[in-house]
């Protein structure tokens, strides 16, 4: 074989040759040469049409020159690159046309082929002394024949060409080599060539590592099969996108995310992958991020109450908005709701053009309140936030905003500002000191009532801690109960300081404190109620001063505060009690001995004392310690400041149970009828005379009388002997006249001074001048009245005057009037009563005569029986004239009712 030509090898031979199809021609060709041994030595028309079309469009579209030269030298066909440069030379002499020679060239690379068989190559010297170089093909190869296949290549271009293709290939490389981007080359996944930033990438150090490694080795098992699957579709012809995020794996195991993108190779007829990527993981993690942000805020803006929307600038045109807009405006589709115009939605014009002016000016609104209105057109408060977003020309493009519904809010809000005011107003109005300090001690906040204990104006606490109010030895001991407190956080109960005033007098405060907190539950200051004990511990000390002076006094004394808390008691007492040592009773509320149907009794009676209200005893039941009681009588003189304030209370108390037991059987043995002290009671009756009995009973028994009446005073001072007051009821003005006025009758009974029995007559006329509700009202407050002062109240009803739900709910309100026990009345007596009684219920009043008649007695005995039952009361006289006649009294009608069947 010649020598092959400078610039060309083999592979390049066969490359060309594969390209062009020509073993294929080849092939045809030694068919063609087997089946007929006398076919023409030229290429006939038969052969050509034989030819594939692509193969020979090839030899025809080749750039490099093709010829086949047949025996003798003859060129039987050349392509369009030869007839470009040589002519149509068919039929012409070889060596003649492309070597201008007039022999062949020795060695001839054609002739050699044909007559070996066998590929041949060597050069020529072409036409216009260019070196070219000749490449013979015999057909068929194997063996001598007398046709070949020769390319004729100008090695010259050639030469150039590979110089400039090295040139390219240098600067391609150092691209290649100095590319950010990864670059590898594969076949079937096997990398066969990858530059410096796909070693680092992948974490390799060379290239031979790399190589030991299938390509598909790399990526993330779960992304392989987007791999394989694009690999399949592009072989399929499928248009692609460039590129593709995958996930790779390092040669350390660690994990990247690249942009990757491919491309297909042909080298050497064989199949090959180019691909290019590189390193997004930071990119991608910040795409995830960027997507978890996107979705967390457009996951906020779908689920939140507040409405998000974007509209078209000032045109105002809602461009996008979310579902809680339609839910503030009341609209129940987006498309309703996209209608409308943001102007549309403001309750007034001049919101809505202060909000315009806002964004023309700032390009933003920021926490504006307006009032907005529904879809109804129902008004609400809304909140409003905006900003102008513009193009990169500075152009507004659209609003961002959002809006509200503040309504509920601006009522918590009013409410919250009106319980500030309450409680201001009750901080301001109260006596006792209100503070905040911070944790250091300094004031940040108190009430008027503070600076008047502290002697200080309104603004000169301020920033002033609470050390300067005291001593040294004080201001320790307060700092550790301000750090007891913040160290347990459990609020300090009231403790006693010795504060400075401003003047420099000294006062004494009880205080108590707690902490504040902030809204994460973090202390941050405390507050307290201050209260300026000065004149109680004085008056303390009074007390104990005074409780030595009352040591040894026969009667009980004791000495309370002003809620009633037994601050000292004396010897009696305590033996009275029944203990032991005065603790049994010192800091005891003075009520807790009483029975609880006394406390009412005692609240309202200290009430009335502490109002100057009442002068006078009280009498109590006590409850020992051995659970007996006594009936105590007490004397409680009420303790004040220089002020008039209540300090406490002084109650002297003696002991009159044997007085209310001989009291109560003296009442037993004197009174017909069982009424007791601190009671009403009413009796139904026409005329006062079972309730003129009653009042006559307590009288006997030394009860001070007074009778209230509509009727005259001789009547009752005809039937009672002892001495009473009386008061008539008419609107007259008398010092016996009582006007019927309510209020005047009930200030009248309370300012009687000890226990007294008060009869009042004419309940009717009372209701008559003010109306049932306010004198029932009035018998009401008198039973509290004759129960706190042990009083005993009779009225007489007539109850043809009232109406029968008035009287039953009067008569509810009060006791009855009932015997002690019954009367002995004799027989004879009794039958005089049943015969009257007789013609009453008749209607008939007997006179003296008639009744001695119907009983079947003379008239002297009738006379004297009858005299008798009028001195006792159990019959009333009637006169008409010079006719005496009789009828049963109240008294007569109530001993019968329990005598008689």
């Amino acid at each position: 074989m010649s020598r092959i030509p400078e610039g060309l090898d083999m592979k390049d031979v066969f490359s060309i040759l594969r390209s062009m199809d020509m073993m294929a021609l080849e092939d045809m060709a030694a068919r063609g040469h087997r089946g007929s041994s006398s076919e023409s030595s030229c290429i006939s028309s038969t052969m050509i049409e034989d030819l594939h079309e692509s193969i020979f469009r090839s030899l025809e579209n080749a750039e490099i020159g093709i010829t086949v030269i047949g025996k003798n030298n003859c060129i039987l066909y050349q392509n369009d690159a030869l007839r470009k440069d040589f002519g149509d030379v068919t039929g012409c002499i070889c060596y003649e046309v492309y070597a201008g020679a007039h022999e062949p060239c020795s060695p001839c690379p054609v002739n050699d082929c044909m007559e070996k068989g066998a590929i041949e190559t060597g050069y020529m010297l072409a036409k216009g002394q260019r070196n070219m170089g000749v490449i013979s093909v015999p057909f068929p190869a194997g063996k001598p024949t007398d046709r070949a296949l020769v390319v004729l290549i100008d090695s010259g271009s050639r030469l150039k060409a590979e110089d400039a293709a090295l040139e390219s290939e240098e600067k391609y490389r150092c691209l290649f080599e100095s590319s950010i981007e990864g670059v590898c080359v594969a076949r079937d996944y096997r990398i066969v060539s990858a530059n410096r930033a796909a070693l680092d990438i992948l974490g390799y150090e060379t290239l031979d590592e790399l190589t030991q490694v299938s390509l598909l080795d790399h990526v993330a098992p779960e992304h392989r099969s987007r791999i394989r699957d694009r690999t399949m579709r592009r072989r399929n012809g499928e248009a692609l996108p460039p590129s593709l995020d995958i996930q790779i794996i390092c040669k350390d195991g660690r994990r990247k995310y690249i942009e990757a993108s491919t491309a297909a190779l042909i080298i050497s007829d064989e199949p090959y992958t180019l691909a290019s990527f590189r390193d997004i993981t930071e990119h991608a993690k910040m795409d995830r991020a960027l997507r978890r942000s996107e979705e967390k805020y457009r996951t906020l803006a779908e689920n939140i109450d507040v409405g998000v929307y974007r509209n078209a600038g000032f045109s105002g045109r809602f461009i996008e908005v979310n579902p809680a807009m339609l839910s503030i405006f009341g609209y129940e589709t987006k498309e309703e709701f996209m209608e409308k115009n943001i102007m549309e939605l403001f309750q007034h014009v001049s919101d809505c053009m202060r909000v315009i002016c806002q964004m023309e000016k700032h390009g933003y609104v920021r926490n504006e309140e307006l009032k907005m209105k529904k879809k109804g057109g129902t008004p609400f408060f809304a909140l409003m936030s905006a900003v102008a977003v513009t193009d990169s020309n500075g152009v507004v493009s659209h609003f961002d905003g959002i809006i509200e519904d503040i309504t509920e809010r601006k009522k918590a809000e009013q409410e919250l500002r009106k319980s500030e005011e309450k409680y201001r107003n009750i901080l301001e109005s109260i006596e006792d000191g209100y503070f905040e300090v911070d944790l250091a001690g300094t004031f940040t906040f108190y009430n008027d009532s503070l600076t008047r204990i502290l002697g200080y104006s309104g603004t000169e606490l301020l920033g002033m801690n609470y050390g300067g109010l005291m001593d040294e030895k004080t201001a320790r001991m307060v700092f550790e109960r301000f750090h007891r407190v913040f160290t347990r956080r459990v609020p300090e109960k009231a403790s006693d300081w010795e504060i400075h005033r401003k003047n420099g007098e000294k006062r004494s405060i009880e205080a108590s404190i707690s902490l504040i907190y902030d809204s994460e539950g973090e202390p941050v200051g405390f507050r307290g109620i201050a209260r300026d004990v000065t004149e109680r511990k004085r008056a303390e000390r009074e007390l104990t001063l005074l409780s030595t002076a009352v040591k040894m006094s026969n009667e009980c004394i004791l000495i309370t505060d002003a809620e009633g808390k037994i601050l000292e008691v004396n010897e009696a007492t305590l033996r009275l009690y029944g203990g032991l040592v005065k603790e049994d009773l010192l800091g005891k509320n003075s009520l807790g001995f009483l029975p609880p149907e006394d406390h009412r009794k005692a609240q309202v009676a200290f009430n009335e004392i502490m109002g100057n209200r009442f002068h006078g005893t009280l009498e109590f039941d006590v409850i020992l310690k051995n659970e007996s009681r006594i009936t105590l009588e007490t004397n409680i003189t009420v303790l004040r400041d220089d002020q008039g304030a209540v300090r406490g209370a002084i109650i002297i108390a003696r002991d009159i149970t044997d007085r209310k037991k001989a009291e109560r059987n003296m009442k037993k043995r004197l009174m017909k009828y069982d009424l007791e002290e601190g009671n009403i009671y009413s009796f139904q009756e026409e005329t006062p005379e079972i309730t003129i009995e009653a009042f006559k009973d307590l009288l006997k028994v030394g009860y001070a009388g007074l009778v209230v009446s509509r009727g005259p005073r001789t009547r009752f001072e005809n039937s009672i002997e002892n001495e009473f007051d009386y008061l008539w009821l008419a609107e007259r003005d008398h010092e016996i006249v009582l006007a019927p006025a309510l209020e005047d009758i009930k200030r009248k009974i309370g300012s009687l001074k000890t226990a007294s029995a008060v009869l009042i007559d004419r309940v009717d006329y009372l209701i008559f001048k003010n109306g049932f509700e306010k004198t029932f009202s009035l018998v009401c407050d008198l039973r509290e009245m004759a129960y706190l002062h042990n009083h005993v109240l009779i009225f007489s009803v007539d109850p043809s005057t009232m109406a029968e739900k008035e009287l039953r709910q009067l008569m509810k309100e009060t006791m009855k009037i009932v015997p002690i026990e019954k009367e002995d009345i004799p027989e004879f007596l009794l039958e005089f009563l049943r015969a009257v009684r007789r013609e009453n219920l008749v209607g008939r009043n007997p006179s003296y005569s008639e009744l001695g008649e119907n009983i079947g007695v003379s008239k002297p005995t009738a006379r004297k029986r009858i005299r008798t039952l009028l001195n006792r009361g159990y019959l009333r006289e009637l006169r008409s004239g010079r006719r005496k006649a009789l009828e049963l009294t109240e008294k007569a009608k109530i001993v019968m009712g329990i005598s008689l069947t």
